[in-house]
């Protein structure tokens, strides 16, 4: 099963598990049949191994529905709608009566993400030792958190961090290691061959950034910027 239906299957089964033990929810909304727990939890304790924890926070009905009496209700999610932080599931009835409904749900996702040891400037040059590993909740920003701690060796960062603060991918840039107008090495390879030149960097750049580059003759010439020199390809 792809690992993001997974996740889906995941968190609906939370859901559904949570609102069917929701002592008055027939109560607010009579005509909502209760649902079996037992194969959805079962679901959960399979599907969460290994996948960090999953809360979820199921919202109300509105109080003035009134629904036909209802044999049998299943759950569904709308196409392109994210389980992941607010978000809303369908109850439709299947048995009984024709009607559906929408039902909140906020999903937390808890994983691994780097976090701060200490207070880090902007333009700080990072180290793995600056940060460690805590359990944070994935789905409170729109970002991309960073977990492995070989992608901040040597990177700088592009704003302030506070302790305890985790480190997302785009508080990372790369220190440019060739400024513009240094005479760099430039390496031309190719099938079995390799020519060694210098050429005068036209910008800055890092490594694995692109880099332009005006030889002794005048011509313009584009390369990627390796440890210690740049890497031209024909």
């Amino acid at each position: 099963m792809p690992k993001d239906q997974t996740i889906a299957m995941l968190v609906l089964a939370a859901a559904l598990v949570l609102f069917a033990h929701s002592a008055n929810a027939q109560a607010r909304t009579p005509g909502l049949p209760e649902f079996s727990s037992a194969a959805l939890e079962s679901l959960i304790e399979k599907a969460t191994a290994g996948k960090g924890r999953v809360e979820i926070k199921v919202g109300e009905l509105d109080p003035r529905l009134q629904l036909a009496p209802c044999d049998r209700a299943e759950p569904t999610v709308l196409p392109g709608t994210r389980l992941w932080g607010k978000s809303h599931i369908t109850i439709r009835c299947v048995s009984g009566a024709q009607w559906s409904v929408l039902l909140p749900i906020t999903v937390s996702v808890f994983g691994n993400a780097l976090v701060a040891r200490r207070n880090l400037t902007k333009g700080a040059i990072l180290h793995p030792g600056d940060f460690e590993l805590e359990a944070i909740d994935l789905t409170k920003d729109n970002a991309t958190w960073v977990s492995d701690s070989a992608q901040v060796h040597g990177r700088t960062l592009s704003r302030p961090m506070v302790l305890g603060q985790a480190l997302r991918s785009d508080y990372l840039v790369t220190a440019p290691t060739m400024q513009q107008g240094d005479t760099v090495k430039v390496l031309l390879s190719g099938d079995g061959f390799v020519i060694a030149s210098e050429a005068s960097a036209m910008g800055n750049a890092g490594p694995g950034q692109p880099l332009r580059l005006r030889t002794e003759s005048g011509k313009v010439i584009s390369g990627t910027v390796r440890d210690g020199y740049v890497e031209v390809r024909p």
